[in-house]
């Protein structure tokens, strides 16, 4: 008999049936950057570091309990800041450009804000357009990109992407990029996240999560 357990990363409970997807999702995008600004000329220097993430806030609405109770299954399960959970922009399921095609990395060593890629549809004006997401699984860890340019494809369905933010390691060759239902990997900003409940028996759910680096 196998024993249950617990694979972290979690999905959302599925939005389907009676449980109740979130009603707000807050993305906030993290740039880590220094600015000294001279007191006597206002001139300014800028520093940029490294750091870059997203932060994501999560608010369901008033629900009762048998739609709740998913949900509080699932934060448990996080068990505080220990597991991880996959989430990402509840709107933009779909890019907005063709994004066709099986996409993978193309060439190994590669890093900073930009990307070579290949296995697109060829000659494809805007394979994917700015704003677009774009995630892939790198060293077991799912890294979620939005697009800050459109790309095209060439006639041998090779595109390179600019993007937020910049790769954390760089990808193997032939490593695979996701274009729709796009995600990225979070564990929650506290141990303890309380969920609130009244006498009408309504619970109000909400949690916050910082990405995984």
């Amino acid at each position: 008999m196998t024993t249950p357990s617990i694979t972290y990363p979690l999905v959302l409970p599925s939005a389907g049936g009676s449980i109740r997807g979130p009603s707000k999702c807050t993305i906030t995008p993290i740039a880590v950057t220094a600015v000294a600004e001279s007191p006597f000329t206002l001139s300014q220097q800028v520093q940029v570091f490294p750091g870059q993430r997203w932060n994501v806030d999560i608010t369901l609405p008033v629900m009762k309990q048998n739609d709740a109770e998913p949900w509080l299954a699932f934060l448990l399960s996080l068990n505080g800041r220990q597991g991880t959970f996959l989430v990402g922009d509840p709107l933009r399921s779909q890019p907005r450009g063709a994004g066709s095609g099986s996409p993978v990395v193309n060439g190994s060593n590669q890093t900073g804000n930009t990307l070579i890629t290949n296995g697109w549809s060829s000659n494809v004006t805007g394979i994917l357009k700015a704003g677009d997401y774009f995630h892939m699984v790198v060293g077991g860890k799912y890294r979620l990109h939005k697009l800050l340019q459109d790309a095209s494809s060439d006639g041998s369905g090779n595109a390179t992407l600019i993007f937020w933010p910049s790769l954390r390691e760089s990808p193997p060759s032939g490593t695979s990029l996701v274009v729709q239902n796009t995600v990225g990997q979070f564990r929650q900003t506290v141990s303890q996240n309380p969920w609130a409940e009244d006498v009408g028996g309504f619970y109000t759910i909400a949690f916050s999560g910082v990405e995984v680096i």
